[in-house]
């Protein structure tokens, strides 16, 4: 099911405060607004959504409480400390059904489009806060389609999700990334301190039946 919630303080406050690592926001745009929602893990069997509709966003939504004070915006860049940030994943689309049912916006699609490379690039490195490992971006050219993606697993029981962003020829190794600086930029570079990369892995061949990697069918 998915719920909506009073206010974007409900949504940031249940997102961002006493949470150590605040969960990734994902949105999208419909009618001049967006609407911004998470996956909610009720139990091992079952996610649900919570969303509430924004007229504005950004790369992140930062909170803070001071003496009682809560304070919510959206930057886009992580620069104030007093800030906890949630990082924001553009969808290219809303998901499927969603106005009609408001229900598992991922249940029935494993590949996810999104937006632009800085969305993907927030997927692949938000599990770093994690100390684990930056997810590898995979780069494919077929039937002349340009693709940049990574696999996201939420838990053994639930399916990984692909999240992938149409590109143009991409010829280097990494992307340097730096949420404080707004800098994204693909090098072959990786000497240079202060950054993130996230490294790229060029994929021969994919498979061939359309149906398993659906972002080659068009």
């Amino acid at each position: 099911m998915a719920f909506e919630l009073s206010s974007i303080q409900d949504f940031a406050r249940l997102v961002c405060s006493f949470e150590h690592i605040p969960q990734p926001v994902f949105a999208f745009k419909n009618n001049g607004f967006w609407t911004l929602f998470i996956q909610y893990q009720v139990d091992v069997k079952r996610v649900d959504y919570m969303f509430v509709v924004s007229e504005k966003v950004g790369n992140y939504l930062g909170y803070k409480n001071v003496y009682g004070v809560e304070s919510v915006d959206f930057f886009t860049t992580v620069h104030n400390a007093s800030y906890i940030y949630a990082p924001i994943i553009f969808l290219k689309n809303p998901p499927r059904n969603w106005f009609r049912s408001k229900t598992f916006p991922f249940k029935k699609n494993s590949f996810v489009e999104l937006a632009d490379v800085g969305s993907l690039v927030r997927v692949a490195t938000y599990k770093m806060f994690y100390e684990e490992s930056i997810l590898p971006l995979f780069y494919v050219n077929s039937h002349g389609v340009s693709i940049l993606f990574t696999i996201l697993s939420y838990g053994e029981s639930f399916p990984a999700k692909v999240y992938y962003v149409r590109t143009d020829t991409i010829n280097k190794n990494f992307i340097k990334y730096s949420s404080e600086k707004n800098l994204l930029e693909y090098t072959n570079n990786v000497d240079e301190s202060g950054f993130v990369y996230a490294k790229i892995i060029k994929v021969k061949h994919l498979p061939e039946k359309g149906n398993k990697w659906s972002f080659l069918k068009e």
